[in-house]
C-alpha cells in the first residue's frame, strides 16, 4: 500500500478547500494511490482551476502543493456570501 503524506503548505491548503474542491483532491489522491504511472507529477482539473503537484517514491506519495484559483477572494464570491447571509438572517 502506498503511503500518502503532505508538506505543511499542502496540508494547510487542503484544509482550506471547499466541498467540490476537496472532493476533486480526494478523488485525485485515491487515483494516485492505485496508479503506478511514474511519469505523472501533477493532476489537473481545469473546470475547478485546480492542480495537485506531488512527488512519488517507491512506497510514498508526497503532495507538495495544491494550486487553485482563489475564487473565494473575488468580488463575485464575496457578494454571493453577503446575499446568502442576508437571506439566512
Amino acid at each position: 500500500m502506498v503511503e500518502l503524506t503532505f508538506t505543511p503548505l499542502a496540508k494547510d491548503k487542503y484544509e482550506g478547500l471547499t466541498g467540490s474542491q476537496r472532493y476533486f483532491v480526494d478523488q485525485g489522491l485515491d487515483d494516485l494511490k492505485r496508479d503506478n504511472n511514474d511519469f505523472v507529477r501533477h493532476v489537473v482539473n481545469t473546470e475547478l482551476g485546480m492542480t495537485i503537484t506531488f512527488e512519488r517514491t517507491n512506497s510514498m506519495i508526497l503532495v507538495t502543493d495544491i494550486l487553485h484559483d482563489s475564487y473565494q477572494n473575488t468580488q463575485n464570491y464575496q457578494d454571493a456570501q453577503k446575499r446568502m447571509n442576508d437571506w439566512n438572517n
